[in-house]
């Protein structure tokens, strides 16, 4: 076996290596959770099938085994494919992280699927005609006349990144940026160096362009994304809190005293006083969406509790369609306070709450509608508190599960208030 030979398998094997201590930091870790992190470890993944089948072509290259030819063949065909396959992930990546702060290139990830498309097509018409490559006699690979579309459809992505991260740059800072820039030019640079010294250092070049993600960006979105857990519980913490309030105990235990004098109307109230209670305590330990059919038991406990203290001034009305999705716990019982306690109940003859779902090709909707007394959407709303429970609401249902709340209200006519939640 030749020196370069034995340097390049040498290199590759390092290369492999490298990219399985970061698989498993990944895989073991939090970042598999982000839509990030899953793509990142995939790149990883790849990248060590295309150092394993570069590894089999050139340890085999020039062999006089019976099966040589065959591994050579085979080996130089799946490390096109794989690589051209993280060739896509590594742009998914890039556009992944770049949607996150503007939606302006929609366009670049069918561009590079269409790139990729047309060299894998080459790849396999390849293997029975040799137009890219083929294995001659004595075993070794060759370039065929159209290998040059190869290396070349790579550069034009390259481009095409570097230009996008160009003008995204004042999005994202500095150290960001050049990890960017420097995950496309590594390899670019390297494999050319690796062609004047007759080393091929394409793959463990993008396994240091890797490297440097994991490093910069990866390490980022793990502090990131613990950040945001800790939002969360606080968030759930004060939603919790926000929906045990001393008057609405003081006003159900009121009303079940008031009810004691029917037995089974007040053992009832007493049941959905307790469901009630447990929702919400439940809610502060519930990291993990809910069913909707879970919130919706909530809510009638609380409305029936309601309706036991209002009477025939609070009507409400149920038009329950799809109840198959999920969503944050405590993300409709506060809406539907909301419209009970400053909607209807600051009507002096009362009004009636009407809670109903529907469903669109796209998303699940859930709409909460009162007729009470509405409010200025623009001024926004008196009490501070309910400010910060729907903008907590908003939050979680933005963070859980990229749903949205919006409001509709009209002074003297009543509140409607949807939530979208993406399919």
């Amino acid at each position: 076996m030749e020196t370069t030979t034995i340097i390049n398998i040498s290199i590759e094997a390092f290369s492999f290596v490298i990219s399985l201590i970061l698989f498993c930091c990944l895989y073991f870790g939090e970042d598999k959770r982000t839509k990030l992190g899953r793509i990142f470890i995939w790149m990883l993944v790849l990248n060590m099938i295309t150092l394993a089948f570069f590894i089999m072509s050139v340890a085999f290259e020039g062999g006089k085994q019976s099966f040589a030819r065959q591994a050579v063949l085979w080996g130089n065909n799946f490390y096109h494919v794989f690589w051209l396959i993280l060739r896509i992930m590594l742009s998914k990546y890039l556009f992944t992280y770049v949607s996150g702060k503007t939606k302006s290139f929609c366009w670049f990830m069918p561009y590079v699927y269409v790139v990729i498309s047309v060299n894998i097509m080459l790849l396999v018409m390849s293997h029975f005609n040799g137009i890219m490559y083929h294995v001659d006699e004595n075993n070794f690979f060759c370039h065929g006349a159209l290998y040059f579309v190869f290396p070349m459809s790579g550069y034009i992505i390259y481009i095409v990144e570097l230009f996008i991260v160009f003008k995204t740059r004042k999005l994202f800072g500095k150290a960001d940026t050049i990890s960017l820039i420097s995950y496309e030019l590594i390899p670019t640079v390297m494999s050319e160096i690796g062609g004047w010294i007759g080393v091929f250092m394409l793959d463990s070049s993008m396994t240091i362009a890797l490297f440097i993600l994991y490093t910069r960006i990866q390490l980022e979105q793990g502090k990131k994304l613990k950040k945001q857990e800790m939002e969360l519980q606080n968030a759930r913490v004060e939603a919790m809190i926000s929906q045990i309030q001393p008057h609405f105990l003081y006003n159900s235990l009121t009303a079940i005293a008031d009810a004691c004098e029917d037995a089974p109307k007040a053992k009832d109230a007493i049941i959905d006083f307790s469901h009630y209670l447990r929702g919400n305590l439940t809610s502060l330990k519930s990291k993990k969406l809910i069913s909707f059919n879970e919130e919706l038991d909530h809510i009638e406990a609380y409305l029936r509790l309601e309706q036991l203290r209002f009477g025939e001034m609070l009507n409400i009305v149920y038009d329950i369609g799809p109840k198959d999705f999920f969503i944050p716990a405590l993300t409709v019982q506060p809406i539907i306070e909301n419209a009970v306690k400053h909607g209807v109940g600051r009507k002096v003859d009362g009004g009636m709450v009407t809670l109903l779902t529907q469903e669109t090709d796209t998303e699940y909707m859930i709409i909460v509608l009162d007729n009470g007394v509405g409010f200025n959407v623009e001024m926004g709303y008196n009490d501070e508190r309910i400010h910060i429970g729907i903008e907590n609401v908003k939050y979680r249902l933005q963070m859980q599960c990229q749903g949205s709340l919006n409001i509709v209200s009209k002074v003297d006519f009543g509140t409607t208030v949807t939530i979208h939640i993406p399919k």
